[in-house]
C-alpha cells in the first residue's frame, strides 16, 4: 500500500490512521465528518470547525470550543506508537499551554496529549516557553512532562513527530522522542512524578480529540491552531521514516 503526496510517499507500515484536509477522499469542504485514508475511523468536526484552502488545504481551530473527535482512536495500543501531524498554532505571545491533541477519560484525569506554549507564554505550569510538550498521567502526584527546548515554531507551519517505544523509565525519558521538523529534538523532563508509564495500557481513555483537551465533565484546554493533517501508527516509526514522512509534504508548506 502507499500513499503518495506528489512524487513521494509517507510511510504505511503500521499506520492505522490518516486524515489530510487536502484529501477530497478524507475531507470535503463543508462536512462535518472526515474519514481515514487507511481503515475505517471516522472523525466528527465539532462546533463549526473552519477550513481553508491555504497549503492545499487545512483545518483552522478557534481556541474556544472547537474539536476534530476522533474517538475509536483510543483502541490503538499505545505502548509502540506513533503520532504525526502538520500544524501551526496561531497564539499570541504570553499565552499557557494549548493542547494539540489529546486521549482523555470521561473524568477529569488521566489526560495523555500534546500541547503547544508559544514564546513568551505562561510557564507557570511547569512548561517550556516555545515548546512542545507531552504530558501523561494525573494532576498533581502521578504524571510526567517532557518539553522541547529552546524558544521556537511560533505561528510556523511544522511536522510534529510523537514516538513511544515499551520500557519507559525516568533515566530514558520514558522512551518518548518529540520529532519537529524531521530532527530529534532535545527534551526537558519536568514534574516527573509519576510511579507508572502512563502509555502501558490505555488507562480507561474514552476520549481523542484534535484541536484540544475535551473533558465534558471537567474543565477543556482548546488550540487556537491550524492542523492540514494527523497519522497514527501502531508502532513506533524509526528516525530514517519521520524524516520520509516530513519530506513527503514538506513542498506544501514551502520548506
Amino acid at each position: 500500500m502507499s500513499i503518495r503526496r506528489g512524487e513521494k510517499s509517507v510511510v504505511t507500515e503500521g499506520l492505522v490512521f490518516y486524515i489530510d484536509a487536502a484529501n477530497t477522499k478524507s475531507y470535503v469542504s463543508g462536512s462535518t465528518t472526515t474519514n481515514s485514508l487507511v481503515g475505517n475511523i471516522t472523525g466528527s468536526l465539532i462546533n463549526d470547525i473552519g477550513f481553508s484552502p491555504e497549503n492545499q488545504g487545512t483545518w483552522d481551530f478557534d481556541g474556544m470550543d472547537d474539536r476534530l473527535e476522533i474517538n475509536d482512536l483510543v483502541d490503538i495500543p499505545l505502548a509502540n506508537s506513533a503520532f504525526n501531524m502538520w500544524v501551526r498554532p496561531d497564539q499570541a505571545l504570553g499565552e499557557g499551554r494549548k493542547y494539540q491533541w489529546c486521549f482523555t477519560a470521561n473524568g477529569t484525569y488521566p489526560v495523555l496529549g500534546l500541547a503547544y506554549t508559544p514564546p513568551e507564554g505562561d510557564v507557570f505550569q511547569l512548561t517550556n516557553s516555545g515548546s512542545y510538550e507531552i504530558l501523561s498521567g494525573i494532576n498533581g502526584g502521578n504524571r510526567f512532562r517532557l518539553n522541547t527546548t529552546g524558544s521556537i515554531f511560533q505561528k510556523d507551519w511544522t511536522n510534529v513527530c510523537v514516538t513511544k517505544e515499551v520500557g519507559g523509565t525516568t533515566g530514558n525519558k520514558y522512551n518518548c522522542k518529540i520529532y519537529v521538523n524531521g530532527v530529534n529534538q532535545d527534551l526537558d523532563l519536568i514534574d516527573d512524578t509519576a510511579t507508572q508509564d502512563w502509555w502501558l495500557d490505555n488507562q480507561s481513555l474514552t476520549r481523542f480529540n484534535l484541536g484540544g483537551l475535551y473533558r465534558p465533565s471537567s474543565t477543556s484546554n482548546f488550540g487556537d491552531t491550524n492542523i492540514s493533517s494527523f497519522s497514527a501508527y501502531n508502532r513506533a516509526i524509526s528516525p530514517e521514516e519521520v524524516q520520509q514522512n516530513y519530506n513527503a509534504l514538506k513542498g506544501r508548506f514551502g520548506l
